[in-house]
């Protein structure tokens, strides 16, 4: 697994795609190639998150999102090669939700070794609208944008998350049937560290745990956690990879899950004491007793209580590669600190910025995008030893019972900022 090279972000912030309740749109995009010379771009996007206009006369709502794409060889000449759009009318009732999804088809032609697509979607009604750039990778034919993802039944699933409860098929879509090698790793992966501690963490080892083949028609049931990595052959590490997180992923929905994110609190006598408990009571007993002496209250427990564990699941949706969001480095800046202010997307990776980007007091994280076999969700923070005030002032907050966020980074750098001023327009007096 390999890092990336400087940043260099486009202007469009999309901080929104990280923050709860807001008023744009939240779409999952997924671009696989069902033939030899053409691509589907497909998207999922919540009814919840659309406007809906009444029609005249009518019982039903009307939404209108227009999806639309440019379709460029490489960064540097953005030689356009195609473009397109189409749209996406939804009906429905005032009290209906869900998802919907809509597909838009263009041609690839053979040979292209950097090309991307630049995917526009569009709440009309709503005159709100997001792009994205989302790379193609056209020569390994046995690259994840090859593969689909299925349950039983038909429904297509747009994250890579399998339970053992469930039944699923892996469609290869070049081909009907084919023979498919798995290798099935159960590793336990360690949890992202400080922003502001070096990073040591050992290379990933590629030797399986087992090896066994299936064919593209069998249906499917992942009852062990881990990953479950698809090839049509393993003369290389590409594939289309599966991952078996539990049955509550991408939620906290058991005691045993209350220990392990709160680490990015805890001293490690404090966590020792949790993962020695030797019951599910004698846990929950210890995590009630943390968040209660450091809120001062049950009430003020809950609350703390209720917006760390939402952050978490958060960066399960958002942040999960091979390993759990919570765990990634995007998912401790984004358990700790909250969502950021801006957001900054490139080829490259992304650039999150918390208050005032031209502060004195500056909080701005630099995530830089993994070569990762298993996952294109992979981001690694490039890390520095000044994030330790920051971190101390965040996780401090968090432990005297106040949910950490923006609006404390703004106050800190108001003040900072004001300080430093007043010092600046300060007479200087020489003896």
């Amino acid at each position: 697994m390999g890092c990336g090279g400087g940043l260099s972000p486009s202007d469009q912030n999309l901080a929104h795609l990280y923050q709860d309740g807001g008023l744009g749109i939240q779409p999952v995009l997924q671009v696989v190639h069902h033939k030899v010379d053409s691509s589907l771009i497909r998207v999922q996007l919540d009814r919840n998150q659309l406007l809906y206009i009444r029609e005249p006369e009518q019982d039903t709502f009307r939404a209108e999102v227009r999806l639309s794409y440019s379709f460029f060889a490489n960064y540097q000449t953005l030689q356009l090669l195609d473009s397109g759009s189409t749209t996406l009318l939804d009906r429905k009732l005032s009290t209906e939700t869900g998802f919907i999804q809509s597909s838009l088809a263009f041609l690839r032609p053979e040979g292209l070794k950097e090309a991307f697509l630049r995917i526009n979607i569009k709440d009309v009604q709503r005159n709100f609208d997001l792009s994205f750039d989302y790379p193609i990778r056209n020569q390994d034919l046995q690259d994840q944008q090859y593969f689909e993802l299925r349950e039983i039944g038909g429904r297509l699933l747009f994250e890579p998350w399998v339970t053992p409860e469930h039944s699923y098929r892996i469609n290869y879509l070049l081909k009907e049937d084919v023979k498919l090698f798995v290798r099935y790793y159960n590793r336990d992966f360690p949890i992202a560290i400080p922003p502001y501690a070096e990073n040591k963490s050992d290379p990933f080892i590629f030797k399986e745990d087992s090896l066994f083949s299936i064919s593209s028609q069998d249906t499917l049931q992942f009852k062990h956690l881990g990953i479950y990595h698809f090839q049509l052959d393993t003369s290389s590490t590409s594939g289309f990879s599966v991952f078996n997180f539990g049955n509550s992923f991408p939620y906290v929905s058991d005691i045993d899950q209350l220990a392990p994110p709160m680490r990015y609190l805890t001293t490690r006598k404090e966590h020792e004491e949790m993962s020695a408990a030797l019951s599910k009571d004698s846990l929950k007993l210890l995590a009630d007793r943390f968040w209660i002496r450091n809120a001062g209250s049950e009430e003020r427990a809950q609350t703390v209580f209720q917006e760390f564990y939402s952050r978490v699941e958060n960066s399960n949706e958002r942040f999960t590669s091979y390993i759990e969001g919570w765990k990634t480095d995007r998912g401790i800046i984004y358990i700790i600190y909250g969502p950021p202010s801006q957001v900054f997307r490139s080829d490259e990776g992304e650039s999150w910025v918390y208050g005032d980007r031209n502060s004195d007091l500056n909080y701005a994280f630099n995530f830089y995008k993994i070569n990762n076999p298993f996952s294109a969700n992979d981001y690694a923070l490039a890390r520095y030893a000044y994030y330790r005030y920051g971190w101390g002032q965040a996780v401090g907050a968090w432990r005297n019972g106040r949910s950490y966020g923006v609006k404390d980074i703004k106050r800190e750098q108001d003040a900072r900022d004001a300080q430093n001023r007043q010092q600046r327009q300060s007479p200087a007096f020489w003896y």
